[in-house]
């Protein structure tokens, strides 16, 4: 490298530096520390690239040697060229930096005396306002005093007036009390007369209630057993038709059915009956009544036949279910079935279910 290239090196390296520093005081411009960093970026570049151009002109024109004594003014006109541009553009960083305008010491001298003296007078102002307010506080805490005495000695002359008013009714009660106490002894007997007439009137409403209760527990007692006798009496009925059928039926065996149909030469079981009979005025769930005759034909496999009686017009009705749709199997007394009078079409209907009863235990006969 040709040594008279290190003066426009130590030039520019220097300025560099310090336009960098220059740059620290105006951090707070974003838009200023970007084009300065253009500016400088672009004379570093510009300085490279004539230099390299420069050094490749000189050697050329050296070669051909017709330059070789003019290598030194050459070579001042170039760094002078470069130097010059630097320094065009070192200007225009400097006007962008003046019309951006920087905060100033004076600036901010004259701001710091504006906010002393706003607080000045702030201060001033709240001293003022602290006077002020204690002054009415003072008066304010005088007047409360002053009332409050004025009510309490008006409080006290009229708790005397309530007690001398209150100590005259007093004495005046207290003789009328004296005068009333023979009175008061004659009605204290009248009542105790009264009270042991009570209680004597009490023991016998009790006592007959106690009777009424003991009856009532009896005609309880009659009313299930003749419903238990009625019932007994339909079952006996439904066993002597399984019976004209031509076959056996057993009444209340021990697994707890109504009845259990058997063909009687082998024994073989053919179905489990539930016989129901009420005196039925409106529509009545069975499903929990049946539990026992559900259980029986679930546990041997056999139908279940449901056969309910109203005994207020003798109407039947008859309920089917396979063993194999038990648990799901409910059961009620229709409408249909209730009233005390028996229709033709009521007839027929119950003529038609002793039939269906039949002709399910010809098809179970084995």
């Amino acid at each position: 490298m040709d040594p008279i290239w290190l003066i426009p090196t130590a030039i520019c390296v220097p300025v560099f530096i310090w336009k960098a520093v220059d740059l620290i005081r105006y951090v707070n411009r974003k838009d200023h520390l970007f084009r300065m960093g253009i500016y400088i970026c672009s004379a570093f570049i510009l300085y490279w690239v004539l230099y390299w151009l420069g050094l490749g002109i000189s050697r050329r024109l050296a070669s051909a040697a017709w330059i070789s004594d003019h290598v030194i003014s050459i070579h001042s006109i170039i760094i002078g060229s470069l130097l010059s541009g630097y320094t065009f553009l070192v200007y225009m960083a400097r006007r962008e930096v003046k019309r951006v305008g920087t905060p100033t010491l004076e600036k901010l001298r004259k701001l710091i005396e504006r906010v002393n003296a706003t607080a000045k007078q702030a201060n001033a102002r709240s001293n003022q306002v602290a006077e002020e307010v204690q002054t009415k506080y003072g008066k304010v805490e005088r007047d409360l005093q002053k009332k409050y005495e004025e009510l309490e000695n008006r409080v006290k002359r009229k708790y005397e007036e309530v007690k001398s008013d209150a100590q005259e009714k007093y004495e005046e009660t207290n003789k009328r009390i004296d005068a009333l106490d023979g009175v008061v002894d004659d009605h204290e007997e009248t009542m105790k007369k009264y009270v042991e007439k009570m209680e004597k009137i009490g023991n016998q409403i009790e006592e007959q209630a106690n009777a009424v209760s003991d009856l009532k527990g009896e005609v309880e007692s009659l009313r299930g057993k003749k419903s238990e006798e009625e019932g007994l009496k339909w079952q006996d009925e439904l066993a002597r038709r399984v019976r004209t059928f031509g076959y056996e039926a057993e009444v209340n065996p021990k697994e707890g059915a109504d009845l259990v149909v058997k063909e009687p030469a082998s024994g073989f079981e053919l179905a489990v009956v539930s016989a129901k009979a009420y005196n039925l005025r409106s529509r009545r769930g069975l499903t929990g009544e049946i539990e026992p005759e559900v259980q029986r034909a679930e546990k041997d496999g056999l139908p279940l036949v449901v056969a309910v009686k109203n005994k207020l017009n003798d109407q039947e009705i008859y309920h089917f279910c396979e063993p194999e749709y038990l648990d799901e199997f409910t059961c009620s007394a229709p409408g249909r079935l209730t009233g005390e009078k028996i229709t033709q079409e009521q007839k027929v209907e119950t003529q038609k279910g002793r039939e269906a009863f039949r002709n399910l235990l010809v098809d179970r006969t084995p």
